[in-house]
């Protein structure tokens, strides 16, 4: 699972990149216009973490390369359909949910209307309707980051607004916000899921993605941002990121907006949110938008949403 731009592919997928969005297609938003699995929606501690009015998620039980997870065991997971692409997104409250900014975006730049995109929650397979007790909801707005530049890869972080409260309960539950915008969660574990591409690719090569019906997800290690690995596709020492890499796996195009969660005194605390890379599952890390970094805006945002 990685994700960025909107990608031109067959099925769902997210796309990465390097310096230009053109060239960073392992962590895009993934097309799902012509997958019949996904037809009807087209046509049809507390020091270390912020636990808001509506609780948030507790006790963690990809993605190429992940598994598919426990049903309903990471209840903050967000699908987004924009137009006729995937994404991910972390539920933050009722009313709100995080995703990243391209999502919101075509492949050739254009805002997608508000009114083509939908939010689903509570389905752990996403394939056969919304028959699980989930939710489909509209969404009403956008907030988007005031520093992000479209077509570009920093400050890739967006929020989405809802149309009506998400009914929350065991199988759908907020994640955690971290409280210490100075932390940099070098060297811990991060969990990231979504439905994105189960195919890895490395730089320039063409394969047929292929999404997952059911969640996934994938552990990754969380690199500083002064390793050689991720100052190679960031180009310096970039605290806005988060860096994420374990051999073999990887987030994917159709996971872009998903999130990086670690656990911290047995919550789930949303780190990072799925952005780009190169290729899926190669030899360079995936690119995560911190999180931390936003944190003052992503409060600000979404107060009139808690519990």
């Amino acid at each position: 699972m990685h994700s960025l731009s909107l990608v031109f592919i067959s099925v769902l997928a997210c796309s990465s990149a390097s310096i230009l969005r053109a060239d960073n297609h392992g962590h895009d938003p993934a097309f799902i216009g012509d997958n019949p699995d996904l037809s009807w929606m087209v046509n049809g501690t507390e020091t270390d973490r912020a636990i808001g009015s509506c609780g948030c998620s507790s006790d963690l039980d990809r993605i190429v390369g992940g598994a598919v997870v426990k049903p309903f065991s990471l209840p903050y997971q967000a699908f987004v359909l924009a137009g006729r692409f995937m994404c991910g997104g972390t539920i933050l409250n009722k009313r709100y949910v995080l995703t990243a900014m391209h999502c919101i975006y075509s492949p050739d730049g254009k805002k997608i209307p508000e009114s083509q995109v939908h939010v689903m929650v509570g389905e752990h397979n996403i394939c056969d309707g919304v028959n699980e007790g989930g939710q489909n909801i509209k969404v009403a707005a956008y907030i988007k980051n005031p520093s992000y530049e479209i077509g570009g890869v920093d400050n890739d972080i967006a929020i989405l607004k809802l149309a009506e409260d998400i009914k929350l309960g065991d199988k759908v539950k907020p994640a955690c916000l971290p409280t210490d915008n100075k932390k940099m969660y070098d060297g811990m574990d991060g969990i990231v899921s979504g439905y994105g591409n189960q195919v890895g690719s490395q730089p320039g090569q063409i394969v047929k993605n292929k999404i997952s019906c059911n969640l996934k997800s994938t552990t990754v290690k969380v690199l500083s941002t002064k390793s050689e690995a991720c100052q190679w596709l960031t180009g310096f020492e970039d605290p806005r990121v988060i860096c994420g890499y374990q051999k073999g796996t990887d987030s994917c195009q159709g996971d872009s907006g998903g999130p990086m969660m670690v656990k911290e005194g047995g919550k789930h605390t949303v780190v990072g949110v799925v952005s780009w890379g190169i290729g899926c599952a190669g030899d360079t890390p995936g690119i995560y938008t911190r999180v931390s970094h936003h944190l003052d805006w992503i409060k600000k945002s979404i107060a009139d949403g808690e519990c």
